[in-house]
C-alpha cells in the first residue's frame, strides 16, 4: 500500500472525527441551553390590574405591584417568575465581575453549627446575633440559619490542608439567603430572609488587602453602572472625621428623583457629598434632608437621599485567628495567620435600586443587562390574523440571531397588551399591526428613540439590531 495513501486516509478519518465531535458539540449546546425567549400563552404572568397611581408607590411595594415578588407571611417573600429573572440576571453579571478579578464560584450550606459563632466567648459575635439568630438542630447538635458567612468559610478552609505563600490570593464567591429575624420590617429589601451575592479574599499583606477591597468596591460598581445606574461610593465616616485605614467601603444608590411627593420613596440614610464627589458624611439620619435640618450643610456639599446596596471591608487576621485558626506558610516556612476582605451585595436592595432608577409612570423599563426579556414581539388585531402569523415568524428569525424575546401572543386586545407590557418592562417593543403589516412595516418602540418608528418588515433582525447597539449605548453611556 502506498505510504501517502495511507496518510492521506487517516487526515480524512480525523477530519471527519473533528466534524462530528463539532456536531457532538452544538448538540450539547443546544440540549443544555437555558431557554431564554416565551410566548406569554406559555408562562405564568399574574399582572396586577388594579387602578393603582405608581408614581407615589413605594420601590418595595411596587415590586408587589408589578408581581416581581409577593409576601408570604411578615418579612418573607417569595420571587415571582419576572423578579427571579431578573435576580438571575444580576447575579450573572456578578458572577461575571467576580470571575475577571480571578474569583471562583462556592456554595456553602445554609446550615451551621452553632458553635462556629462561639456563644459565650468574648471573641465571637454570638451576643451580636443571639436575638436575630434562627435555631434548629439535628442529632442533639444546635444548629443555625446563616445570618453570615465570615466565620463558617474559615471553618470550611481549614481543614482541606497548609496553604502556601505561593497559592495566594485566592478568592471565593457565592450567592446564597441568609436569615436573620428582623421584626417589625416591610419590604422585599428588608425581610428576614434575604440574598446575598458576597466574596472573600485571603491574602497575606495589607496593602494587598486594600487593593483587593477597591477591587471588590469596583466590581460591584461596575455591575451597577451596566444597569444604567451611577453609584456613590466611599469609606465609611463621621461627619468632620478622616476616614480610618480599615473603614468599610459602602457603595450606595442615591434616589432617582426628590420632591415632596415622592422624597419617602427610597433610601433608608443620607450622606453627604463635597463638590468633588468626595464622600464627607455617611449614614446620616433621614431627618437632615429635612428644610430645617439640611440649610447648615448648603456651603459644604450636597446631602442625598441613598440605599447602601453593597459594601466591602478589610478584616484582617480576626477571624483566621479565631478557634483552630487558619494560617498560611510563608516564604520562610513559618505559619501567619492569613488576612481576609470581604465583600457583600444585596440582591433585593439591588433590585429596588434598579426599580428606583428605570420605573416609568405606567411600571418600569429594564436596563438590557438583567431585562427578563430583552424583546417584547406584540402582534395586535383578531386572533389568527396575518399579524400573529408575521410575528411568530419574527419570533423565530429574532430568536436565531441571540436574542430574549418575549411574544405575547394572548387573543387580548391592543390596550391589554400594552398595560400589561408596560408593567413587564421589556426595553425594546415590536409592534406588528394591520395598519403597519397592511404596508410591509412594523414598530419599534424603546427609551433611545424618541417616539416610535417604522421599519420594513424584511429588515426586521438588522432594525432591532440597530435600535438595540442604540439602547446598549445609551446605558453604558457612563460605565465606558
Amino acid at each position: 500500500m502506498d505510504p501517502q495513501q495511507n496518510h492521506g486516509d487517516k487526515s480524512e478519518q480525523t477530519s471527519s472525527e473533528l466534524g462530528e465531535v463539532s456536531d457532538l458539540r452544538q448538540i450539547f449546546a443546544q440540549e443544555f441551553r437555558e431557554q431564554e425567549s416565551l410566548r406569554m400563552t406559555a408562562g405564568f404572568f399574574p399582572l396586577n390590574y388594579r387602578k393603582v397611581d405608581l408614581k407615589d408607590v413605594d420601590c418595595a411595594k411596587l415590586a408587589e405591584l408589578l408581581n416581581l415578588s409577593t409576601p408570604t407571611s411578615s418579612g418573607v417573600y417569595a420571587m415571582l417568575p419576572m423578579g427571579k429573572a431578573v435576580y438571575s440576571r444580576l447575579e450573572k453579571l456578578l458572577d461575571a465581575k467576580l470571575s475577571q478579578i480571578g474569583g471562583q464560584k462556592i456554595s456553602l450550606p445554609v446550615l451551621q453549627p452553632l458553635e462556629v459563632w462561639r456563644p459565650g466567648e468574648s471573641d465571637g459575635r454570638y451576643d451580636t446575633f443571639k436575638d436575630t439568630f434562627f435555631h434548629t438542630s439535628l442529632d442533639a447538635r444546635s444548629l443555625c440559619l446563616s445570618p453570615s458567612c465570615e466565620e463558617f468559610i474559615v471553618e470550611t478552609i481549614r481543614p482541606l490542608g497548609s496553604i502556601s505563600h505561593k497559592h495566594l490570593p485566592f478568592v471565593l464567591y457565592q450567592q446564597e439567603p441568609h436569615f436573620r429575624i428582623n421584626r417589625g420590617a416591610h419590604g422585599l429589601h428588608r425581610s428576614s430572609e434575604y440574598v446575598l451575592h458576597e466574596s472573600y479574599v485571603f491574602e497575606n499583606g495589607e496593602e494587598q488587602c486594600s487593593n483587593w477591597q477597591e477591587k471588590l468596591a469596583n466590581a460591584y460598581c461596575d455591575a451597577l453602572k451596566v444597569c444604567g445606574v451611577s453609584p456613590v461610593s466611599g469609606p465609611e465616616c463621621r461627619e468632620g472625621h478622616e476616614p480610618s485605614a480599615h473603614s468599610s467601603i459602602n457603595i450606595y444608590v442615591p434616589q432617582a428623583t426628590v420632591t415632596e411627593d415622592t422624597s419617602h420613596i427610597f433610601g433608608e440614610e443620607a450622606i453627604l457629598v463635597g463638590p468633588d464627589g468626595k464622600l464627607l458624611a455617611t449614614t446620616l439620619p433621614i431627618e437632615v434632608l429635612s428644610d430645617s435640618s439640611s440649610s447648615q450643610y448648603g456651603d459644604r456639599g450636597k446631602l442625598l437621599r441613598v440605599s447602601r446596596v453593597a459594601q466591602s471591608s478589610m478584616l484582617g487576621t480576626h477571624y483566621a485567628e479565631l478557634g483552630d485558626g487558619l494560617y498560611y506558610t510563608n516564604d520562610k516556612g513559618q505559619r501567619e495567620p492569613l488576612r481576609i476582605v470581604s465583600g457583600g451585595f444585596s440582591l433585593a436592595k439591588g433590585l429596588v435600586a434598579l426599580l428606583e432608577h428605570h420605573r416609568t409612570p405606567d411600571g418600569v423599563s429594564w436596563p438590557i443587562a438583567v431585562a427578563p426579556y430583552e424583546i417584547a414581539l406584540v402582534p395586535v388585531g383578531s386572533g389568527g390574523s396575518d399579524t400573529y402569523v408575521m410575528a411568530e415568524k419574527a419570533f423565530s428569525e429574532l430568536q436565531a440571531k441571540g436574542f430574549r424575546v418575549l411574544l405575547d401572543d394572548r387573543k387580548v386586545s391592543a390596550g391589554v397588551k400594552f398595560n400589561d407590557q408596560d408593567r413587564i418592562g421589556c426595553p425594546i417593543r415590536v409592534v406588528i399591526g394591520p395598519r403597519s403589516l397592511k404596508n410591509g412595516e412594523f414598530e419599534i418602540q424603546a427609551k433611545s428613540v424618541s417616539k416610535p418608528v417604522l421599519f420594513p418588515l424584511h429588515q426586521i433582525s438588522e432594525a432591532v439590531s440597530r435600535v438595540y447597539a442604540l439602547e446598549l449605548n445609551e446605558e453604558l453611556g457612563s460605565y465606558q
